[in-house]
């Protein structure tokens, strides 16, 4: 009967222990994970430009070190502003001084087209 109440006791710790660690939001696998959404939102918010923002442009597309970051228009560092953002095989409009492209893995590619500041 010991052995039973001792069986119960550990098999209730053990499952007590996994909803924990999956469901608590301040530890475990949520806090991980919202950890993990609230990155991924500010990287976009810094460096996934929508039309109207404007970019400093550093790395390159050859070696895969491209990276556009957002800043303000009138900052000194503005070397371009964001004309459209377009998916699959689009074209920029004429009048772009500047069009970047970058594909994710599994998803379409995405076209920033810029204009000057």
């Amino acid at each position: 009967m010991i052995n039973i109440v001792v069986l119960f006791a550990v098999i209730g710790g053990v499952v007590w222990w996994v909803v924990d660690y999956n469901t608590n939001p301040n530890g475990g696998k949520a806090a991980e994970q919202a950890s993990a959404s609230a990155s991924a939102e500010a990287y976009n918010k810094r460096h996934n430009p929508q039309v109207g923002d404007c970019v400093k442009v550093t790395g390159s597309e050859d070696d895969n070190t491209l990276q556009m970051t957002i800043v303000g228009c009138d900052s000194s560092e503005a070397q371009f502003k964001t004309a459209e953002v377009l998916t699959g095989a689009q074209e920029c409009k004429p009048g772009t001084v500047r069009a970047i492209s970058l594909r994710g893995r599994h998803t379409v590619s995405t076209r920033w087209c810029f204009t000057k500041v």
